[in-house]
């Protein structure tokens, strides 16, 4: 005697299974990739990635968190469709949540970009000494949101991306 469930499985258990398996091993693949494009680089110009391992490290920890996300939504997709689930309301509403929220997001969408491009052009690194705006101190984190500087008396200053509007580099002493 055949259930429901044993037809479920039979018609939608396997493709479902299939689809996140696959995309664990495609999530697996983008990581090793990452990975081997760095030692690639340093084997090709090593005192280049010595110099800018940081701003590679992050760009490459960047890349690989945005395809995770697009492979864990497109995977999302897959099954709720394998479920007769129709995700054209679903992309529907995600697209006038996302104008929605990127107009409220602004300030947040401004610091990720400004920090897309300090970590591209390489403005500067971590352990630089700089001045960002008015504020004069050893770099210890960049992050895509926000700057840290620790000052001469040890206070850490958190600084936005989007409002960095004067960047100063010192020379190493």
């Amino acid at each position: 005697m055949v259930t429901v469930y044993t037809t479920f499985i039979l018609d939608h258990g396997f493709r479902i299974l299939g689809i996140l398996i696959g995309a664990l091993v495609l999530t697996w693949v983008v990581s090793l990739a990452q990975r081997k494009i760095l030692i690639v680089l340093s084997r090709v110009a090593p005192q280049a990635v010595r110099d800018e391992d940081q701003r590679i490290r992050t760009m490459s920890r960047l890349v690989t968190c945005v395809a995770s996300i697009i492979i864990f939504l497109v995977t999302v997709l897959m099954v709720l469709k394998e479920l007769s689930i129709d995700t054209g309301p679903i992309l529907a509403s995600a697209g006038i949540a996302g104008i929605m929220v990127s107009l409220g997001a602004q300030a947040f969408l401004k610091d990720i970009i400004a920090g897309v491009v300090i970590l591209v052009e390489g403005q500067y690194v971590e352990g630089q000494e700089v001045r960002l705006n008015d504020v004069r101190g050893t770099v210890r984190h960049i992050s895509l949101r926000k700057t840290i500087l620790e000052d001469k008396t040890g206070v850490r200053h958190s600084i936005p991306n989007g409002e960095i509007k004067i960047v100063s580099v010192f020379p190493k002493k």
